[in-house]
């Protein structure tokens, strides 16, 4: 397929359309130096060239009260199936972008929500978990350490900031805590032993979590 030939004058209407769609052809023929009819006739041709798809109108999602913007990776258990995933989520309205990407994650999404309480419920409230795969050996690959007591402190600090910033009546009210390790402690530095028991001591008799060690 031939690309089409630019000069100047096309990126300088280019320029300003895409700071402003809106913008009178009369005004942008002013700050080009050329006729109104001129700069019609261009953008004409640039749309019939497929460089310009259509004119939009840009919403403010924070002046809509969603003032919460997250940029979410899945990683998928069978890529494969990218397309139906794709499908189910381009169901969700607060999901205003959704790409497949190359490294870590198969899909990055990009999320408005209302505020932290209106986010942990899209991420955990409309996906259903009976429909995500089971790890097995394959996914699951353990490295050449365990940092197993920072593992288990650096995650116990995050539910409970998690916890204290969600609404009440979103507020999980039950935890269970879920240890899963292969192999003993040998490259912790950031906690001890006694300052995990001591944090999970607290969390259980103060909140009531639960703890199983697997």
């Amino acid at each position: 397929m031939t690309r089409p030939q630019f000069d100047l004058l096309d990126s300088r209407i280019l320029h300003q359309l895409a700071m402003n769609a809106r913008k009178p052809f009369l005004e942008i023929a002013r700050l080009c130096n050329v006729s109104g009819a001129a700069i019609h006739q261009r953008v004409q041709k640039l749309q019939a060239s497929g460089v310009i798809k259509g004119f939009e109108t840009e919403i403010s999602p924070e002046a809509l009260g969603y003032d919460t913007c997250a940029y979410v990776g899945l990683l998928l258990s069978d890529p494969s199936q990218s397309d139906v995933v794709t499908e189910q989520i381009g169901r969700i309205p607060e999901v205003t972008e959704c790409h497949l990407t190359t490294g870590k994650y198969d899909i990055m999404l990009k999320i408005y929500a209302r505020n932290n309480s209106h986010l942990l419920e899209l991420l955990h409230d409309r996906i259903d978990i009976r429909a995500v795969s089971s790890m097995t050996e394959k996914e699951y690959q353990v490295g050449g350490t365990t940092a197993l007591l920072d593992a288990i402190g650096r995650t116990v600090q995050k539910l409970v900031s998690v916890q204290k910033n969600t609404a009440k009546e979103y507020r999980a009210d039950r935890v269970l805590f879920v240890i899963i390790t292969d192999g003993q402690e040998n490259a912790s530095r950031e906690y001890s032993s006694d300052r995990v028991k001591e944090m999970i001591q607290l969390e259980k008799e103060k909140y009531g979590w639960e703890f199983v060690f697997l």
